[in-house]
């Protein structure tokens, strides 16, 4: 009986030494598991960030050759990696409207994209009188450094741009008082080529009425490939029931029409109708947008106004119609006015209005 005993104890012995190393076992091809899973995932991790590093390396050495190409050339350019102009000097911006050497032969320097460009938002970094200045040095160098077969050229985009600077933006010279400097430019011009500073004497004469006032109307005439409608005058004006819904949309369309034409290129820039001067920055585009506000609340008054329930649907009617004249208009700022004043919350919870409708 003690024999079978000790047998019994030994034999539990080496099952409990089994067991463990069975555990063990187990433990260990865990442990090696996650040991490959993480070496796996280290390794992906460093080919990424090598690769990350490959293209790092590959796009400082374009830069570092972008800088030391503009370095040595002094040009006072930056080029992006097309090759076209991202930034530079306010000279050398303004050289390239209208001349370009081997060193700043890009696709975008002196052509009339550039231009344009450059005009829009030229404000943001320089002042009207610094770019006329600039533009009178470019002139007197045409007329002297410069060799000969960039003279003409350089000439004739000069007039380019200054032509496209009165037509847009004269409200420029006028309130810096530059009107001056702008008529000392073009005679200037006038002693290297006469019909060219012709063609900028009859630009801004067209701007200038009798020599001092502005004239506010449009530079080029608006013309019409069809007769003006015949106005549909209200009987009486009680109400805006009264006006027909096309005349309405026509006179809404008319009088927007004067608001908009009136914004300046420079309201437009450095969000300048955001900040806390926009009166002073952007006084067109304030303009319209209280008109939008105006507008919007007149709709609404008109309707929440109504406490005839018939009158009331008829007058959503009334705006609805007007929508579909401003439609055909192409007068979508006024749809938006409209759709405004219909959702404000006051007539939005007009169900049994609209469930007629």
């Amino acid at each position: 009986g003690r024999k079978m005993e000790a047998l019994r104890l030994e034999n539990q012995e080496l099952r409990e030494r089994l067991r463990f190393l069975v555990d063990n076992q187990e433990r260990a091809k865990a442990c090696v598991s996650e040991y490959i899973y993480e070496n796996n995932r280290e390794k992906d991790a460093l080919l990424f960030r090598i690769k990350e590093l490959k293209e790092m390396t590959a796009k400082l050495r374009l830069e570092i050759r972008s800088y030391q190409k503009r370095e040595d050339d002094g040009v006072g350019l930056e080029m992006d990696e097309n090759g076209e102009i991202k930034a530079g000097t306010v000279e050398k911006l303004v050289e390239n409207l209208y001349i370009t050497n081997e060193k700043t032969n890009t696709s975008s320097a002196g052509t009339v994209e550039f231009a344009q460009a450059f005009l829009y938002t030229y404000r943001s970094f320089a002042s009207p009188k610094e770019v006329l200045q600039l533009l009178e040095q470019g002139v007197a160098a045409l007329g002297t450094t410069l060799p000969p077969e960039q003279r003409s050229t350089g000439r004739a985009k000069i007039v380019n741009f200054l032509r496209k600077w009165i037509d847009i933006a004269f409200h420029d010279f006028e309130e810096g008082g530059l009107i001056q400097d702008l008529d000392h430019l073009i005679s200037t011009l006038g002693k290297q080529d006469d019909k060219l500073a012709g063609i900028l004497r009859n630009a801004m004469n067209s701007k200038v009425k009798g020599g001092r006032g502005i004239v506010k109307s449009p530079s080029r005439p608006i013309v019409f490939n069809a007769p003006a409608p015949k106005p549909i005058p209200p009987k009486t004006l009680t109400s805006v029931l009264d006006i027909n819904p096309k005349e309405l949309a026509r006179q809404m369309t008319l009088w927007q029409y004067d608001l908009v034409h009136a914004i300046e290129i420079k309201e437009f820039l450095g969000l300048a109708w955001m900040k806390s001067d926009s009166k002073a920055r952007s006084p067109h585009l304030y303009a319209m947008m209280n008109n939008f506000n105006e507008v919007s609340r007149w709709v609404s008054t008109s309707i929440v106004r109504e406490t005839n329930l018939t009158k009331r649907i008829n007058l959503v009617s009334h705006w609805l119609s007007v929508v579909e004249t401003l439609n055909e208009l192409n007068n979508f700022h006024a749809i938006f006015q409209i759709i405004a004043g219909l959702g404000n919350s006051s007539i939005y919870r007009l169900r049994k209005t609209f469930a007629v409708i």
